[in-house]
């Protein structure tokens, strides 16, 4: 797995500033010595056996998804995780979300964050798109009127025309795609997380999303990418 920084476009064509004043651009993520272990248990009655002895009986393999894996990222930049299958970059990411507790290292992540991991994750499939991002919305704990203010931006972002108002089942995987990164996109989010779910959208998409993510990045967003 290897990691790759980049600043904005902003950032580049700035006006001059004092370099003290552009040393001190906030550091929105930080992560120092992370690490991340499984348990894995060759025997389905290893897990049973360590827990009725009380842990004196080993009956586990340990798996570092992660070592000692350290980096800052400040407000504006971004950053790409680069890796194979399995060496660890979406429970990176996770870690980063809240989604899981790492098992060594700090981190610290500033601002409201809004994550892309996983797709189809935090959406009911019985709900419409509008209704799914209003139940989103609500679990962010937004007040209603931003909502209201942001659902005519997000469906014309979306293209979904009809199905926006159409049960999610109903959705392809790509249509998903458009709801929730439109979705998410037009939250205002201060680190945007977003796992390899764009890969699944169209080309058409994939280059909209392209172009709204380096606006987001102008506009001093913090981004987390991942991909092989």
């Amino acid at each position: 797995m290897s990691i790759h920084a980049e600043h904005s476009a902003s950032q580049r064509t700035a006006a001059p500033a004092p370099l003290d004043a552009a040393a001190a651009a906030p550091v929105m993520i930080r992560a120092a010595g992370l690490g991340k272990r499984f348990k894995i248990y060759p025997k389905p009655w290893g897990r049973m056996t360590e827990w009725l002895t009380l842990g004196r009986a080993r009956r586990h393999e340990d798996f570092w998804a992660l070592r000692d894996v350290g980096f800052e990222v400040a407000r504006g930049e971004s950053l790409g995780v680069i890796g194979v299958n399995g060496s660890g970059k979406s429970t990176l990411l996770k870690i980063l979300s809240g989604a899981m507790y790492p098992t060594a290292g700090t981190f610290e992540v500033r601002g409201r964050v809004l994550s892309l991991l996983e797709l189809g994750t935090g959406v009911n499939p019985q709900l419409t798109g509008r209704q799914n991002v209003v139940n989103s919305s609500r679990l962010l704990a937004f007040p209603p009127v931003y909502v209201a203010e942001k659902m005519g931006e997000i469906e014309a972002f979306a293209e979904l025309g009809e199905f926006f108002d159409r049960p999610v089942r109903l959705y392809s995987s790509g249509m998903l795609v458009r709801l929730v990164f439109s979705m998410f996109a037009c939250f205002d989010p201060e680190v945007f997380v977003v796992d390899e779910a764009l890969s699944v959208g169209d080309l058409y998409f994939q280059q909209k999303c392209a172009k709204r993510i380096g606006a987001m990045l102008d506009g001093g967003v913090t981004m987390l990418f991942v991909s092989h």
